[in-house]
């Protein structure tokens, strides 16, 4: 006889031997390798889903097994949603099915296994939809199941029961322990375990109503978690009459599938203490005459003003000092350049007046200077450097009106020299000494002080 093809409804084996599949898995890959080549595409992936044996209750969790044949990468399983109840992935494994070898390379077939946890939250017939599977654009689909949930028994029911099946266990805990009248404390108590899946209400408070405290209980929302399974149901207690006493322990059940009965457990009692508030003293009242505040609030205002602008004036005065540094370096390094051109332009001789286009190469050589002596001064970008910007730089960094106009004049001369069609020997002498004596001038000066030989007016005159 020939087995089931792997389309047909899955059976129902027991997760709790998944530690030891060896036989399950045999059975479940041959009929995944022996199903006929007209039930499913030839790259599709074969899935199988698998449950454990029954009864089913409502609200327990019921572990399924996706089981699908593959290579070197894990499947990725989409979950079908559920009407009444709800699905997750509780974790996954693989185990080797066969490897084949060609050299040093080995390939093989692996069985993936996706554990799923469901909580049904209805009795009745339950329909899980096929499982879809991808790796790499290959897919695969298992079998719907058919799962059959039973209510918990009614019989032996207690009032305490919650809706959990399963093992759990409970405690209680109060935080603060003693507080003032009106004040609050925070009440937890927290079920773990199987049994919190299903636990759709909360316990009975009822009889806090016996504590001398008169309290005020206000539920606040519940903590729940999937994994480890856990609730929390969380209350905020207030106080309304001074003294102390016990939060009584509380009782919650819950349905055990294995011994088919209800098992119940107490929460232990915690002691709480809540302190009468202090009577009022009218001599504690103080009686300050409102222009006795007003001043004060005056006073404090105008401290804080002062304050305020002490720290702003503080803070521009750190800010001048880190500059000045910085200036005082530019101007040494613009200073070191006029310097420079002083020894350059003295190495000229008359020999300058010769040729013809020297006075046009001496001109440029100035220009050159002027405008390294400002790129290092204030930071100017290079560029060709007209009379009034020559005045400007040499003003900002001398302070000296008399050697802004010198410098202009200078520049002004130069340009005439490049760009005049009068080119003399002796041009290009005076230009050379115009130049070197404001070099001069430019490589002493500062900008506390005037320059201590400035060129002299008919010089200033005679370059123009």
């Amino acid at each position: 006889m020939r087995p089931p093809a792997c389309g047909l409804p899955a059976r129902r084996i027991s997760l709790a031997n998944f530690p030891a599949l060896s036989i399950i898995l045999l059975v479940v890959l041959l009929c995944m390798r022996s199903e006929p080549a007209h039930a499913r595409p030839p790259d599709a992936l074969r899935v199988r889903l698998e449950a454990g044996p029954g009864p089913y209750y409502e609200g327990q969790g019921i572990e399924l097994a996706a089981l699908v044949l593959g290579r070197d990468q894990r499947p990725r399983i989409e979950l079908p949603r559920l009407s009444h109840a709800e699905i997750w992935t509780a974790g996954t494994s693989f185990k080797p099915v066969s490897a084949t070898g060609i050299g040093s390379v080995e390939s093989g077939d692996n069985l993936y296994i996706t554990r799923l946890r469901i909580v049904p939250r209805r009795s009745g017939p339950l329909e899980i939809p096929p499982i879809l599977a991808r790796i790499d654009g290959r897919s695969g689909r298992s079998g719907p199941l058919r799962l059959t949930v039973e209510p918990v028994p009614f019989e032996g029911r207690p009032a305490e029961f919650l809706g959990g099946v399963g093992e759990f266990s409970v405690q209680a805990s109060v935080m603060p322990t003693t507080i003032r009248v009106g004040q609050e404390f925070i009440y937890r108590i927290g079920l773990t375990g199987p049994a919190a899946w299903g636990t759709t209400s909360r316990p009975d408070l009822s009889r806090f109503d016996r504590i001398p405290l008169a309290l005020r209980v206000e539920p606040l929302p519940d903590e729940r978690t999937s994994k480890p399974p856990s609730v929390t149901f969380v209350y905020r207690i207030r106080p309304t009459r001074a003294g102390s006493g016990v939060v009584p322990p509380v009782a919650i059940a819950a349905f055990d599938p294995r011994s088919m009965r209800y098992i119940t457990k107490v929460t232990q009692g915690v002691p709480i203490k809540a302190a009468a508030v202090p009577a009022f003293d009218p001599r504690t009242i103080n009686y300050t005459a409102p222009d006795g505040d007003r001043n004060r609030r005056i006073a404090w205002a105008s401290t804080a003003l002062v304050l305020i602008l002490c720290a702003f004036l503080g803070l521009a005065l750190v800010i001048r000092r880190r500059r000045r540094p910085a200036r005082q370096t530019s101007l040494r390094q613009a200073q070191r350049i006029a310097r420079r051109m002083v020894r350059e332009l003295s190495n000229t001789t008359g020999e300058a007046g010769a040729s013809e286009g020297c006075e046009g190469e001496v001109a440029r050589r100035i220009i050159a200077g002027l405008i390294a002596y400002a790129r290092l001064g204030i930071g100017r970008p290079p560029g060709a450097l007209t009379p009034s910007e020559a005045r400007s730089v040499v003003h900002e960094l001398t302070r000296s009106d008399d050697l802004g106009s010198q410098a202009a004049a200078l520049v002004a001369r130069c340009d005439g020299c490049l760009f005049s069609q009068r080119q003399t020997g002796h041009d290009a002498e005076q230009l050379v000494a115009n130049a070197r004596e404001l070099f001069r001038a430019l490589g002493r000066a500062s900008v506390s002080r005037t320059p201590e030989a400035p060129i002299s007016e008919p010089q200033a005159r005679a370059s123009e």
